[in-house]
């Protein structure tokens, strides 16, 4: 399973470097560091705070970047709560092994905390369980299953991945400048997103790419 998931590193990669050029001065906030692979390949020239709620993992992290905030805890209930944000974060990497919603929905719960442009770049790997016909346990596709049926959300996530980024910017008083999505990885079950956030209305024409 590690093998399939590292599959998609390079394509993460890709799209990091591509929004790290988006971000001045970037302040990188990792909601799941793993054993700091994109760190080493990214982020090591620049400030920034990790998550992680594996111990062993953990220590690994602190002593890879001493410079950071480094936090043992579960992303979700972090950003509910507002940590790491005492340093001007305006770079977020969201990169759980499996659905990434719940954590989307946490930050942009919080975004009030976040510069009037910042940069959000994401690893989802819901789509391999809506392979497995599974989308009516998630309730960030659920009422897409009713739509479209779950092959039909296959068949469309890439598209509904911007439809629910879209909803959670506007509620927290953003809009989307810029867009990027693919699929990748094993059998094409890893969805890889990235956007750039401007605080405001979106104009009537908006949202390049990447």
């Amino acid at each position: 399973m590690a093998q399939k998931d590292n599959a998609s590193l390079f394509s993460k990669q890709a799209l990091r470097e591509a929004l790290l050029c988006e971000i001045k001065a970037p302040v990188v906030m990792e909601t799941h560091g793993g054993y700091g692979e994109l760190y080493r390949r990214l982020y090591s020239s620049f400030r920034g705070v990790v998550f992680e709620s594996n111990a062993k993992k953990v220590e690994h992290l602190a002593a890879q970047r001493p410079t950071w905030a480094v936090y043992e805890c579960h992303a979700e209930t972090a950003l509910r709560g507002g940590v790491g944000f005492h340093l001007p974060v305006n770079f977020v990497d969201v990169d759980p092994y499996g659905e990434a919603w719940g954590v989307c929905e946490a930050l942009f719960g919080n975004a009030n905390h976040l510069p009037d442009r910042w940069a959000l770049a994401v690893n989802d790997g819901l789509k391999r369980y809506l392979m497995l016909g599974r989308g009516w346990k998630s309730l960030a596709v659920k009422r897409f299953v009713g739509q479209l049926g779950n092959d039909g959300v296959v068949a469309e996530y890439l598209s509904i991945c911007r439809i629910l980024i879209d909803e959670l910017a506007a509620e927290a008083g953003f809009w989307v400048s810029r867009w990027a999505v693919n699929s990748c990885g094993h059998g094409g079950q890893m969805t890889h997103f990235g956007a750039v956030l401007e605080r405001g209305k979106a104009p009537s024409r908006a949202g390049g790419s990447v």
